[in-house]
């Protein structure tokens, strides 16, 4: 039943915007691609007990402690589906792809030397969302909401280096889809009106990861006990995503 109310409350959209204005070249909206810079908050829980776990365990022999989890960074590229303004309201459908990754590194001393431990957390999603906005004259538009819905993997790289130049990685990850979502608000300031512009988006997204696996599907453990990590990410946070766009007129 959702579904044909959003078809619904798509077509009144184009049937008002195709009649609001002259047939022409941009008359249906514009098309184009974007990319830019994400920022994104998450509370790691589980990961975070696993690295004071490793701190205490190993407490006597490191030189460099882990520090904890907690902020994503990276890059996002997407397609605008399509973008109209019907008389001062804005409403826009997107595609996106995001891959962003946080890396923590541990420092101590073994029989072989001087050893390096790093994690790092990376999460590739692709996604589709939505915003609903106000123009505010042909320069400025402020996104009244803006939402989205991705899926992807998230994953833990484990990799141990030598002074030697000795590596070994072990990769860790949910061995299933995830599914995510975003809610927020935000801007789009024209560089060149209609074609070019700079987008800001503020919000929240949401998303969490019980355990994490190994390609034996042996669960990621404590180092002191070999217990299982639980709720190793316990949800997101904070997003903030600034992008350029550059439109193309249908």
């Amino acid at each position: 039943m959702l579904k044909y109310k959003l078809l619904v409350l798509l077509s009144i959209f184009l049937y008002t915007g195709a009649n609001a204005q002259e047939l022409g070249f941009g008359c249906l909206g514009l098309v184009g691609g974007y990319g830019g810079y994400q920022y994104q908050k998450y509370k790691a829980t589980g990961l975070n007990a696993y690295i004071d776990d490793f701190n205490t365990v190993a407490k006597d022999s490191l030189t460099g402690r882990f520090n904890q989890f907690g902020t994503l960074k990276g890059y996002r590229l997407g397609i605008n589906f399509y973008r109209q303004n019907f008389k001062g309201l804005v409403f826009t459908l997107k595609g996106f792809y995001s891959s962003v990754s946080e890396k923590r590194v541990a420092s101590y001393n073994s029989l072989g030397g001087n050893k390096n431990y790093s994690l790092e957390v990376k999460s590739n999603n692709p996604g589709v969302g939505f915003d609903l906005g106000w123009a505010f004259g042909s320069v400025f538009h402020w996104k009244v909401v803006d939402a989205g819905i991705s899926y992807g993997d998230i994953r833990i790289t484990k990799s141990y280096s030598m002074v030697n130049g000795i590596e070994s990685d072990e990769e860790y990850d949910v061995k299933k889809i995830h599914v995510g979502y975003s809610v927020g608000t935000g801007f789009v300031l024209y560089v060149i009106e209609k074609y070019v512009s700079l987008e800001g988006t503020f919000g929240i997204n949401n998303f969490s990861v019980d355990h994490f696996k190994n390609t034996s599907d042996v669960l990621l453990s404590y180092p002191s006990s070999n217990a299982p990590v639980n709720n190793a990410i316990e949800s997101g946070g904070y997003s903030a995503t600034i992008q350029l766009n550059i439109g193309f007129p249908l």
